[in-house]
């Protein structure tokens, strides 16, 4: 059963405004009667979800109260949670916050857990993240889950978990929230009056593109030479290649669809280089295609040329847009521009679709930028436990590391009068 953090003594009252009056079970809406609906409060408690039956009973409400919040990606999905914690636990303990009316009926989700991360200096401190926010298993749009026009009422509820779990976590990790999300101003505060050093650690680019009605659209938005470039390479690559698009859903398999996938992406990268090729990753995908490709939820679209894959781009389908996720190619028709020449069949079919953006996701890569200047931006945040021994001397090493690095840079770089001369 879930740990009930509130006894009924210390009961946290919300003021409900206009929204939260008309909020009603997502379980069986017919229980909240019009008498409820007028009354001017209502007694909310936070549960935290440790129990790994509990976290499944969620499921029946998980993804209808992602379908009311203001950030709804799929790495926030029931089948993306749910897979990963069955792949990707490692160490980490359940820690959900869960807050609930006076019905039982859940209203908003802190989806967390703590553990220590399997590499790098942080995994000396044991860290309170989100589900999926630390591990192999890339996940790139995090966020607490609550229907939008509430945040001011069930999120700085959702936020006592800090306080709540403080002495079992040494630092608290966000990553990959939507810096426009409703939920980033509460999440800060609260960490703020729990933790020490709360701060903003790293703030990415993430290109998009609204889609429009057709792919001419697409490159008129583009200049003549970006233009002429791309139909002459395409038109080379269909020609001279006997190059085919396919879509996996249409074409292939699911099995099929992703072995071509990790073919070529292996054709790019080894193991040490690209988390997606190990082992534990590729079980998750595995599940995941096999729920999602059939569904029309994800798609590999590939480019076949020569009668052999020659390149294939992995992306899910979400809320009205595409996600590109993960790419391979084969570096033989590098003289196409391949991977370029795949993205823009991966755009095509998500207009075909009659999807209205297509992300690709956090970073500022050069080719991110060649497809659009549209952008957002999603950050890390993170604080320390103030009672915790080991995050201070984690705090004081690092800063002293960065202090160093950066004399040491300041030192070395190239003066005006030492520039090479001849």
């Amino acid at each position: 059963m879930p740990i009930s953090l509130l006894n009924p003594s210390d009961s946290f009252v919300a003021p409900m405004n206009s929204a939260a009056a008309r909020l009603t079970s997502l379980t069986a809406p017919s229980r909240v009667s019009a008498r409820n609906d007028a009354q001017t409060s209502q007694t909310f408690h936070l549960e935290i979800v440790s129990d790994e039956d509990e976290f499944l009973a969620l499921e029946p409400v998980w993804d209808e109260l992602l379908s009311r919040s203001a950030i709804r990606t799929p790495f926030m999905t029931w089948d993306w949670v749910s897979l990963w914690w069955e792949e990707g636990r490692g160490n980490f303990q359940l820690t959900i916050g869960v807050v609930r009316d006076a019905s039982g009926t859940a209203l908003a989700i802190a989806p967390l857990m703590i553990g220590h991360p399997v590499a790098g200096a942080r995994r000396h401190l044991r860290h309170l993240t989100f589900l999926g926010g630390i591990g192999d298993i890339t996940s790139e749009g995090l966020d607490f889950i609550v229907p939008r026009g509430m945040e001011a009422s069930l999120t700085p509820l959702l936020c006592q978990v800090f306080m709540r779990l403080r002495s079992q976590w040494e630092t608290t990790f966000l990553p990959m929230i939507d810096e426009a999300s409703p939920n980033l101003p509460h999440i800060l505060d609260a960490l703020r009056r729990f933790g020490s050093g709360t701060q903003i650690v790293d703030r990415y680019r993430s290109h998009f593109i609204s889609l429009p009605n057709s792919w001419d659209d697409i490159e008129m938005s583009h200049g003549q030479n970006w233009r002429s470039n791309h139909r002459r390479k395409w038109k080379k690559m269909l020609s001279q290649h006997t190059g085919r698009p396919l879509q996996g859903s249409t074409h292939l398999t699911p099995s099929e669809s992703l072995d071509v996938l990790i073919r070529l992406h292996s054709r790019r990268w080894c193991v040490s280089e690209s988390n997606f090729l190990r082992e534990n990753v590729l079980n998750f995908h595995r599940k995941l295609v096999q729920r999602w490709l059939p569904a029309d939820r994800l798609s590999i679209n590939i480019l076949e040329l020569d009668g052999a894959p020659g390149a294939a781009t992995y992306c899910f389908h979400h809320d009205g847009r595409s996600w590109f996720y993960q790419a391979g190619w084969n570096a033989d028709y590098s003289d196409l521009s391949i991977g370029k020449m795949a993205i823009a069949w991966a755009v095509q079919c998500a207009i075909q679709r009659g999807l209205r953006e297509f992300d690709f996701l956090p970073g500022d890569l050069p080719y991110k930028q060649e497809w659009s200047d549209a952008r957002r931006s999603v950050v890390d945040i993170e604080t320390f436990n103030r009672l915790s021994p080991r995050a201070a001397v984690f705090k004081l090493l690092r800063y002293c590391k960065r202090k160093t690095t950066r004399t040491v840079s300041t030192d070395t770089a190239i003066k005006p009068d030492d520039e090479p001369r001849g």
